[in-house]
């Protein structure tokens, strides 16, 4: 067999042998068979020929395993007389060929809500080599501290699995370099982008950003008295949003005139403002917005007054809502307004 990593002008020796004497004893060989080996024969000290086989061209395995070759052999005899001889060259495997990725790039697009254990994606390398030497190993060659505790990349298989949730909010694409190494230390590389799908899982955001302070008691239906801020973390229809009263309004006392002994603080209206996205399976949220009893101050003159505190909405021009249209943070109120309203978060 061949030596692993034989180089060209390598020589591995032949013999034969003829029990006939001078003339008729063994005079040339001949060889056949293939271009990676010539013969060579030298004289010996008693005048014989040894013949050795000599490399002519590098072996590669990966291109052919084995070789097969003929050697004659001639005596000089009349007639000439010639012996056969087949020879087999095996080629012994080195490590000299590199892992290779059967993709230069991968790229897979996955949920946000994938589940934690999920295989990602399998990369997959081959190596020409065999046995021990054909044996590879799977490596993350760059990475993130955040992205290896979202990834795991299995040493043997290739599997890249969610180890973490994965959240398209927080980063929407990975980027990882995977590195395969073979039991020589040769090594290849690929990249492998994650897009991260969005998910309609975050609620809306409803805040209240600004209010307009002072307002007149008679202000018309349709005055702008608070501004809110809506936002929604998800993209695209997901994070679309529409803003509504939910209709849920629980008047308990506006129909009617409040006591005028009812303490302070007493809960006499309860509004909530929903929101939706427009996403599947629609996030909803609500911000409750509660009216208790303002405090009364000090008389001014004949008038009783009272402050209310902060902030409020305008209720259009509903029956008995005459307090609570008109209220506004710091509001000085005439007794007509007596039954006004304070607003709780």
């Amino acid at each position: 067999g061949g030596g692993a990593g034989a180089t060209a002008g390598s020589r591995f020796p032949l013999e034969a042998q003829d029990a006939d004497l001078g003339p008729n004893s063994l005079q040339s060989y001949e060889l056949s068979g293939d271009e990676h080996f010539s013969l060579a024969v030298q004289a010996g000290p008693g005048g014989d020929q040894r013949p050795e086989l000599v490399l002519a061209k590098a072996l590669d395995r990966e291109e052919a395993a084995f070789h097969e070759l003929v050697l004659r052999a001639m005596d000089g005899g009349d007639p000439a007389r010639t012996g056969t001889a087949r020879i087999r060259v095996t080629v012994l495997d080195a490590n000299d060929n590199a892992p290779v990725f059967s993709q230069a790039e991968y790229t897979v697009r996955v949920p946000e809500d994938l589940p934690v254990g999920s295989v990602v994606v399998s990369v997959t390398a081959k190596d020409a080599d065999e046995g021990q030497n054909g044996q590879v190993k799977y490596s993350f060659h760059k990475i993130s501290d955040r992205e290896s505790e979202l990834f795991r990349l299995d040493a043997e298989s290739g599997k890249i699995t969610v180890e973490d949730g994965l959240d398209f909010e927080e980063m929407s694409s990975h980027e990882l370099e995977v590195q395969v190494t073979d039991d020589g230390g040769l090594t290849d590389h690929c990249e492998v982008q994650i897009d991260i799908l969005d998910e309609n899982d975050n609620v809306p955001e409803i805040t209240i950003i600004s209010l307009s302070s002072p307002m007149p008691e008679d202000a018309p239906v349709g005055t702008v008295v608070a501004l809110l801020k809506v936002r929604d973390r998800d993209s695209g229809e997901n994070g679309q949003v529409s803003c509504e009263l939910s209709g849920e309004i629980t008047i308990l006392s506006l129909s009617s005139p409040v006591p005028e002994d009812a303490p302070v603080g007493t809960v006499v209206a309860l509004l909530k403002v929903r929101d939706r996205d427009s996403g599947e399976n629609g996030q909803v949220s609500s911000q409750a917005v509660v009216f208790r009893m303002c405090w009364y101050a000090n008389t001014s003159g004949s008038s009783e007054t009272c402050t209310c505190q902060g902030p409020f909405y305008s209720s259009g021009n509903s029956q008995g809502s005459a307090g609570m249209q008109g209220a506004y943070p710091g509001a000085v109120l005439p007794v007509s307004a007596r039954h006004s309203l304070r607003e709780s978060m």
